[in-house]
């Protein structure tokens, strides 16, 4: 019997490129002014729309200088006031489902909340967990506990501490 659903934020419940190919121009503009290769530019720049930053940064060899401005900036990002993202639809199905429901993103604490917030989805889950990497020094060491009208978690999540007592099956959809 299934007892709880997590579900992903990016490209599973929002439509990521819904973004707008412009959303992330702060976070590149150090990037596109470096030294690198252009080659590396464009690659880091496409991978971002799909892979933590934190692996894009050692997968193109960013210098760490220019990935602390990278993040700076990313820290910086929200959706603008005005602007319109799309899920994917299936906020009326998800709320149908008669059991535990867990909304799990990994991201920069304010984007990833004014994504939810821009959304209008927090109320459909039992809990929004953000995995925060604004501070990676501190990832690990602290929780965080904000609330959106529902209870929010960022930093490890203390219930998967014991994953070999709990059975998780993976569901994947393909639209």
């Amino acid at each position: 019997m299934i007892k709880a659903i997590f579900f992903d934020l990016d490209n599973t419940i929002l439509e990521t490129k819904s973004l707008g190919e412009n959303i992330l121009d702060p976070v590149l503009e150090p990037l596109y002014v470096s030294d690198l290769p252009e080659e590396t530019k464009k690659g880091a720049a496409d991978a971002l729309w799909h892979t933590a930053y934190e692996d894009v940064f050692k997968q193109f060899n960013i210098p760490d200088k220019l990935a602390e401005k990278m993040r700076v900036e990313a820290r910086k990002l929200c959706i603008p006031e005005g602007q319109k993202i799309r899920s994917y639809g299936d906020e009326s199905y998800i709320a149908t489902l008669r059991v535990k429901k867990f909304l799990v993103t990994t991201g920069f604490t304010n984007f990833q909340f004014s994504k939810i917030e821009k959304l209008g989805i927090a109320g459909l889950f039992d809990g929004v967990i953000i995995d925060q990497i604004d501070d990676l020094s501190k990832r690990k060491k602290k929780k965080e506990t904000r609330s959106a009208g529902k209870t929010i978690l960022s930093g490890i999540i203390p219930y998967f501490r014991s994953a070999k007592k709990i059975t998780i099956r993976l569901l994947t959809m393909n639209k």
